[in-house]
C-alpha cells in the first residue's frame, strides 16, 4: 500500500498512474510526483478518471457560491470543458483508451441526474429504466458501463442491457471502475452507515 497524504485517489490506469483531488485542486499522482490539476480559474477542481494515454477527465466549479459544476478534459497540457448539451451541471468521471467518456448531467432545476456516454462530439443519454436518478462511473475498453442509480443501487450496463445489484440488500450499493477482464469495484453501505468497498467481475455480480 502507498499512502497518498491528505488526498482521495479516484482512478488509475494500466500504467500505474493516479488521479484525485486534494483540497481544491485534483491531482496526477506518477511514480512518486505529483501534479496539481486545476482548471483555469476554477475555485474546485477534482479529478476522476486517468486512461492509458494519460488523459484525465472530471469536474471543475467557477466560484464558491455557485454549485454549478461542468466536466472537463486535460490532455498533454490542454483543458477543455465539457458540457451535456443544454444541461445545468455535468460531471465526467470515467474515460476510455478510445476516448468514450461516461458521466453525469442534471437539467435546469437539478431534481434528477442523469448519465451519458459522450463519444466525440457525440452524447448519449443513459438512464436506468425507471430510475429516479442515474449516474455513470466507469467505462472500459469493450464497451461495458458502470454506475449506481437512485443513489442506492449498482448496475452493469453492457450491449444495451442492464443488470441491477443491489449488495446483500444495502443501503447504498455504486460501481465506479471496470477493467478489460470484467473486474468491477465500488462500495456499499450497511444497516449502521459504514461504508466498505466491493470487488467483483461480469461472471459473478
Amino acid at each position: 500500500m502507498t499512502y497518498l497524504e491528505g488526498s482521495y485517489a479516484n482512478g488509475i490506469n494500466n500504467l500505474g498512474q493516479i488521479v484525485g483531488w486534494n483540497g481544491n485542486q485534483g491531482y496526477l499522482y506518477d511514480n512518486g510526483t505529483y501534479t496539481v490539476i486545476q482548471y483555469p480559474g476554477a475555485w474546485l477542481t477534482v479529478a476522476f478518471g486517468i486512461n492509458d494515454n494519460g488523459v484525465i477527465v472530471g469536474s471543475y466549479q467557477v466560484s464558491e457560491y455557485s454549485e454549478q459544476q461542468h466536466g472537463f478534459v486535460y490532455n498533454n497540457g490542454t483543458y477543455t470543458s465539457v458540457d451535456y448539451p443544454g444541461a445545468a451541471t455535468t460531471q465526467l468521471y470515467g474515460i476510455n483508451s478510445a476516448g468514450e467518456m461516461v458521466g453525469a448531467f442534471c437539467n435546469p432545476g437539478c431534481r434528477s441526474s442523469h448519465g451519458f456516454l459522450a463519444d466525440g462530439s457525440n452524447y448519449t443519454q443513459i438512464d436506468f429504466p425507471g430510475a429516479q436518478g442515474t449516474a455513470l462511473f466507469g467505462i472500459n475498453n469493450n464497451g461495458v458501463l458502470v454506475g449506481g442509480y437512485n443513489n442506492e443501487i449498482a448496475f452493469i450496463y453492457e450491449k444495451g442491457t442492464f443488470e441491477s445489484v443491489d449488495y446483500r440488500g444495502s443501503a447504498d450499493t455504486a460501481f465506479w471502475g471496470v477493467n478489460d477482464n470484467g473486474e468491477f469495484v465500488g462500495y456499499w453501505l450497511d444497516a449502521h452507515q459504514n461504508f466498505h468497498g466491493l470487488k467483483g467481475d461480469l461472471q459473478n455480480p
